[in-house]
């Protein structure tokens, strides 16, 4: 499974999501118009708050089956 773990200025972990995540609002603007006109997959989504950043990472399906919330964090941000 594909992630966006999104993280604030002190490098915590904000947010992880398989769907779409924008640098900004215009960023989302634009790809909720090309969903509408069918020019790509998507739309909506999360917007990064000032500070915040977005990478991707690929993690076992099975890695959300644990109830070690602390296991989780590590694995997203060592990944």
């Amino acid at each position: 499974m594909r992630l966006n773990v999104i993280t604030g200025q002190a490098g915590n972990v904000v947010a992880a999501t398989a769907g779409f995540v924008a640098e900004s609002e215009q960023a989302a603007a634009e790809s909720e118009q090309a969903a509408r006109t069918g020019a790509e997959q998507g739309g909506g989504g999360i917007v990064l708050m000032p500070g915040q950043a977005v990478r991707q990472i690929d993690v076992p399906d099975g890695l959300f089956a644990t109830e070690n919330l602390a296991e989780l964090r590590q694995h997203l941000l060592s990944a």
